[in-house]
């Protein structure tokens, strides 16, 4: 995420002077033509109008790459929040996030999936819902997904009752309609849980 940032502001600060090309094919060669470096002793190097990347994953041995802000998370996310969001995925359960900044819900979701390591999401993961695929949110296979607000707001009557549903712009998380089934009485015995192991490692 952080290497495309670099590229896309790059080329914006470019954009105001004379590109020898026109937009779209920069845009176009790093999402299409650009490898993807396999895990090892790769590294790919390659010239950014001026300026010089350097990509290179780490080894297979290694802890996965983490090129993701977790900055959006700490300031939208409360330890509790995240710990719901934490045990529905884990648990395979569908889970809507709604900010009126598009911009917030990428990075959130995503540094909520690099918390999951050594697990890897495989469900459905759509970062920004289009209107076009809204019918994602009857799907019976569990989801992750992010929403503008304004877009909620209109569809929230067609969402199942057992999604959970994250405002990142309020304190607070709340269900559609009903929570699902002992839902805060196993929050309660999982944070007990966390509490705990600090404590047994003390004796």
């Amino acid at each position: 995420m952080k290497s495309f940032s670099f590229i896309l502001k790059r080329l914006h600060r470019k954009m105001y002077s004379c590109l020898p090309y026109p937009l779209e094919n920069y845009i176009s060669y790093f999402t299409s033509y650009i490898p993807a470096v396999p895990h090892g002793f790769y590294k790919l190097c390659f010239e950014v109008l001026d300026s010089t990347l350097n990509i290179e994953p780490p080894q297979i041995n290694k802890l996965p790459l983490c090129d993701t802000p977790f900055g959006p998370l700490v300031r939208f996310l409360t330890p509790g929040r995240l710990l719901d969001i934490m045990n529905h995925l884990l648990l395979e359960r569908s889970v809507l996030l709604v900010s009126k900044h598009i911009k917030v819900l990428h990075p959130v979701m995503e540094a909520v999936l690099m918390l999951m390591f050594p697990f890897k999401y495989q469900l459905i993961y759509v970062p920004v819902l289009p209107y076009k695929q809204v019918d994602l949110l009857q799907t019976e296979c569990p989801f992750f997904i992010g929403m503008h607000d304004s877009l909620f707001s209109r569809m929230k009557q067609n969402i199942n009752s057992d999604v959970l549903v994250v405002n990142l712009n309020s304190r607070r998380n709340k269900q559609v309609e009903n929570h699902w089934k002992d839902a805060d009485t196993y929050n309660m015995t999982v944070r007990g849980k966390l509490v705990e192991i600090p404590e047994k490692n003390k004796k």
